[in-house]
């Protein structure tokens, strides 16, 4: 499986650790106890321990079968969907098997960047089948509601905002689904959004116990977490052209231009990124259009990787013709998915929360346009016999 050396070490010391204290996203060097993935977010390193621990497996086996766990849910939802949202046999094979390569070009990037990926593909589909088959009971809208909340919360704590995407579509697909009531449409989403909060206190909860054994155990002062580099990956997302102004995509360049500044203040510190905060709107001041260009090579880039993996599906959206009402939640979702690209660099694993929904919705559009044209030539064939 494939993952960053550091996170891999990272894994290996919070399993020692866990193994030792007995507590989760405690880490275990030999300078003492430290809190997993600090800088980091730390569901990576939970799960991957848990399941260490459970299973009693090495660092490598864990990680391979918690990535290989994730794919194949993606996988199983993927085949499910498409066999009950589409009649035809040939909608079916084809929209099942753009899928299956979208999970199969996922496995290849893998690492937290998976964590999108998967919100997207085990959440999406499943709201556009309930729309196309909706449900006799509402226990199946709450437990969709259930599911989908807690793998958005989880989602997010294996990477920073991973589940947010999905967050983001399910809230405006049930927003605009006219077949539900107002009040049935507020309810769900209320609902959705307190079973996304179920992981959070989770999370707060298992801060709150490593922290109190850090109390009582000594540990060795580097436990605390860093703060998310916001304007670390803003400042050196500029970097992505070639250019006379001393950027490159790096993180040593922002590290030596905070150096240059002020040579006492820590790496990724709160200060670091206020200082990183002031360089970077001064270049939006100072070289507007530099920035401006950056930003467009981005974005042109990211179109051409959701060409490539809604291809057709763009094409028989002009047949289908959807509503807005279903084309907005997969626009304004997708759009969100981006921003990783457009602040840091284009790069796949990098928006692969953008790679499920394009995927999703181009195979959608080729299924509903070969069940439309199907439609509309058996109409045909039996006109001239009614008549």
């Amino acid at each position: 499986m494939q993952i960053m050396p550091s996170r891999h070490e990272e894994i290996a010391k919070t399993i020692e650790g866990l193994n030792a204290s007995n507590i989760p996203i405690v880490a275990l060097d030999h300078y003492g106890y430290h809190a997993a993935g600090s800088g980091d977010n730390f569901g990576l390193y939970y799960f991957v321990s848990q399941i260490a621990k459970y299973f009693n497996l090495s660092a490598d086996g864990a990680t391979s079968l918690f990535f290989i766990s994730l794919l194949a849910l993606c996988a199983a939802i993927a085949l499910f969907c498409c066999f009950f949202l589409f009649k035809s046999w040939l909608s079916r094979l084809i929209s099942s098997t753009g899928l299956l390569l979208a999970v199969y070009c996922a496995s290849f990037f893998q690492d937290v960047y998976i964590a999108s990926f998967f919100a997207i593909s085990v959440t999406v589909p499943l709201f556009v089948l309930i729309k196309k088959r909706p449900p006799k009971s509402q226990w199946i809208w709450v437990g969709l509601l259930a599911f989908s909340g807690i793998v958005v919360g989880y989602s997010n704590f294996v990477r920073q905002y991973a589940g947010t995407t999905a967050l983001i579509f399910m809230v405006l697909w049930i927003l605009f689904d006219l077949t539900l009531k107002k009040r049935t449409r507020a309810l769900y989403i209320v609902l959705l959004f307190l079973f996304s909060s179920i992981p959070f206190f989770h999370g707060k909860n298992l801060v709150e116990n490593r922290n109190a054994f850090f109390e009582q155990n000594r540990p060795s002062g580097h436990y605390q977490p860093a703060p998310f580099p916001t304007w670390h990956l803003f400042y050196i997302g500029l970097g992505y052209l070639e250019n006379d102004y001393g950027l490159y995509r790096e993180d040593g360049c922002a590290k030596e231009r905070v150096k240059s500044i002020a040579p006492e203040v820590i790496y990724l510190s709160a200060e670091y990124n206020q200082i990183l905060r002031g360089e970077y709107l001064l270049l939006l001041k100072t070289i507007p259009w530099f920035v401006l260009k950056t930003y467009l090579v981005k974005f042109l880039i990211l179109c051409w990787i959701v060409l490539k993996y809604a291809n057709l599906g763009l094409i028989c959206c002009f047949y289908v013709r959807p509503s807005w009402r279903e084309l907005f939640p997969f626009f304004a979702a997708a759009s969100f998915a981006t921003l990783p690209g457009i602040v840091a660099e284009p790069l796949e694993y990098y928006v692969l929360g953008m790679v499920s929904l394009s995927a999703i919705f181009g195979v959608t559009m080729i299924g509903r346009a070969i069940e439309k044209y199907r439609e509309r030539s058996r109409r045909s064939t039996l006109q001239p016999l009614m008549g």
